[in-house]
């Protein structure tokens, strides 16, 4: 089973960017009877989904936190399983799989808990990544020959696959309200590392931060407006004269094509992961002392820094329209647990 790679231990320079902080307020919270709580997505109005372990059946299920702090939790068929996305409307998406790894089916949860599996013929692992306001999901799935392509499921429940030039893999990450879908894709005659956006009509448009190296690019979140935001790191020639390092920066793309690219001040690296709908990212980097720590990038490219209080670890992962953040931090045991950020 798949999990979102938290932390990438790489290095990365830093241009210095103005840093200031504000006062904010962070809920921590717990899965009652649960373990390891891992928020995955954040709805409009504040709704969070994610996984948590069960430690009576071993597996891992869903939850769903409502505004007020209610806690629900489901899964498909006992199975574990694992939320991804969720819309304004409360439906969630997500996948299951019988055993801890793949191969896995996608599902869709309304919401009043009625669950629909969503599954490719001939396919050996369907994982959903993106819903939208209409229902629509997009994720990747993977053919007998390993080859890792991407599908869209419409509100019908049509199923349309795509490539992008024959690819090796095309992972779709997030999806807005006019459907849009943006993700990363592997150029196989360059082994370049793209993103891609892909328009609701199909057109596809490479995502690629310009630069002087070679960059791998990879789109993890795109808002309302059509601004997208997400990493990119170096390609480092072999052998490495000391000059290029590969570690992760953050960029931000706006709807005109215009890259700008960031770091957290001193910071080893910076992940991009999330946006709201005035163009502010949120994401992660390491510091100087090595601490994982959250930052919110505002849109006159101030940054906020925070951490949950006694926290070993703060990974924000999602971000609304409004600007709430949720995220898994680690505590002094190296336990998962949910918060919620607002600024």
């Amino acid at each position: 089973m798949k999990r979102l790679a938290f932390i990438a231990w790489v290095l990365s320079a830093a241009p210095l960017l103005p840093v200031a902080m504000q006062a904010q307020k962070i809920t921590t919270f717990d899965v009652p009877g649960g373990i390891e709580t891992n928020p995955l997505a954040l709805s409009a109005s504040g709704v969070v989904t994610g996984l948590y372990g069960d430690p009576i059946s071993g597996k891992v299920r869903g939850f769903l936190r409502g505004a007020a702090g209610a806690v629900t939790t489901f899964d498909v068929a006992g199975m574990n399983t694992i939320p991804t996305a969720i819309n304004a409307n409360g439906q969630i998406a997500g996948y299951y799989c019988a055993a801890p790894i793949s191969p896995c089916n996608s599902f869709l949860r309304q919401p009043d808990g009625t669950i629909t599996a969503i599954d490719i013929p001939d396919a050996y692992d369907v994982e959903a990544a993106a819903i939208d306001a209409r229902g629509q999901i997009a994720g990747s799935w993977v053919d007998q020959l390993n080859d890792h392509q991407a599908f869209l499921h419409n509100a019908d429940g049509v199923t349309t696959t795509f490539d992008i030039n024959g690819a090796f893999v095309v992972l779709p990450h997030a999806m807005n309200a006019k459907g849009q879908i943006v993700g990363f894709w592997n150029d196989v005659v360059s082994a370049k590392g793209r993103g891609f956006l892909r328009d609701a009509d199909g057109s596809i448009t490479n995502v690629d931060v310009p630069a002087a190296l070679t960059t791998d690019t990879t789109p993890y979140a795109i808002n309302s407006k059509g601004q997208i935001a997400g990493i990119y790191s170096f390609q480092c020639v072999f052998p490495n004269t000391g000059t290029c390092n590969n570690a992760d920066h953050g960029f931000l793309r706006e709807t005109n094509g215009q890259f700008t690219t960031f770091d957290v001040p001193n910071s080893l690296f910076t992940v991009a992961v999330s946006l709201d709908s005035k163009g502010d990212v949120t994401g992660y980097y390491e510091d100087a002392n090595g601490r994982i720590r959250g930052f919110l990038r505002k849109t006159n490219a101030s940054i906020l820094t925070f951490a949950v209080s006694n926290a070993q670890v703060t990974v924000p992962v999602a971000m609304n329209s409004s600007g709430t953040i949720t995220g898994v931090y680690f505590d002094v045991e190296g336990e998962e647990h949910g918060f919620i950020a607002k600024f």
